[in-house]
């Protein structure tokens, strides 16, 4: 899902410091910034691409009407009720991530997008919770990029925002970048 604004620009502040601290990195555009609420997979492991694999394309058109059901089913659902308080920022070994904790709302769409998912003939694959990765790295760091990556983490200022859209959409990945590339979004009220 897409966050808020406030979210965003909070997080393309850290990630834009992150991105220089270690070569390599890329720096999020915001746009990249997003929670995910299900991950899809294709048989080889490959990333998604709907411009060049027909079975992408409808799959991706599969999960669209999963979500468009799902957001029917409950359309009166108030954006209050999906917030999600998004804080501290954390550290793994291959990423930085702000860590979430979301409201009631939150989890029922969860489990509508996937409900709604199974019958279309896809298996969503749950992320291990609510958050925002702020980057990946592309390289392992050294003690003193360490400390200048733990540092700039620690200047995260813990935020609550609501899902501003549901998007169906695939990555891009290749070297020092990284998209998340929108194929049908839906806005939230």
């Amino acid at each position: 899902m897409r966050v808020a604004r406030p979210g965003h620009q909070r997080g393309v502040r850290s990630v834009s410091r992150l991105a220089g601290l270690l070569p390599g990195t890329p720096a999020y555009p915001y746009q990249a910034i997003h929670s995910s609420i299900g991950n899809i997979s294709v048989p080889d492991g490959r990333l998604v691409d709907p411009d060049r694999n027909h079975e992408d394309r409808d799959l991706l058109d599969r999960l669209a009407d999963a979500v468009e059901a799902a957001l029917a089913a409950d359309p009166l659902q108030a954006a209050d009720g999906r917030r999600v308080a998004l804080g501290p920022a954390l550290l793994s070994p291959r990423m930085a991530l702000v860590f979430g904790r979301p409201q009631p709302g939150y989890w029922a769409l969860h489990r509508a997008v996937h409900a709604a998912s199974q019958p279309l003939g896809i298996d969503l694959v749950t992320s291990w919770g609510p958050h925002l990765t702020l980057t990946r790295f592309a390289q392992s760091a050294g003690a003193e990029q360490l400390d200048a990556v733990l540092k700039a983490l620690a200047a995260w200022t813990p935020v609550t925002v609501a899902p501003s859209a549901v998007l169906v959409g695939f990555y891009t990945v290749a070297p020092g970048e990284f998209r998340v590339d929108p194929y049908r979004t839906f806005e939230l009220a």
